[in-house]
């Protein structure tokens, strides 16, 4: 189970709803492992072979940024990462969003 709220989560599939709609994401990190402290961000991982237009990024930036969210969200897009840092990720994730 994700480390925040249900409230907190419909915010952020809200905001990826908005801008990111045909993409399967992903929480990682200590809001996924079940380790988060108070003011630990939520780690996100937006799959797909394609990287993310500048108006997506951009976007999904400000659209976090000023949320109600008591805590940052670091996104991370698949199509940019190395195959080591994948390797990290996948080893507990919670699927935040399907692809539609």
């Amino acid at each position: 189970m994700l480390d925040i709220t249900q409230k907190q989560l419909t915010i952020v599939q809200e905001i990826l709803k908005t801008r990111v709609p045909n993409r399967t994401v992903l929480a990682f990190g200590s809001r996924a492992k079940g380790t988060a402290t108070e003011t630990s961000d939520l780690d996100l991982v937006i799959l797909g072979d394609e990287p993310l237009s500048s108006e997506q990024r951009s976007g999904l930036k400000y659209d976090f940024d000023e949320s109600l969210l008591p805590f940052t969200v670091d996104i991370a897009e698949w199509a940019s990462i190395s195959p080591e840092f994948c390797k990290v990720i996948t080893k507990k994730t919670i699927t935040v969003q399907n692809s539609d």
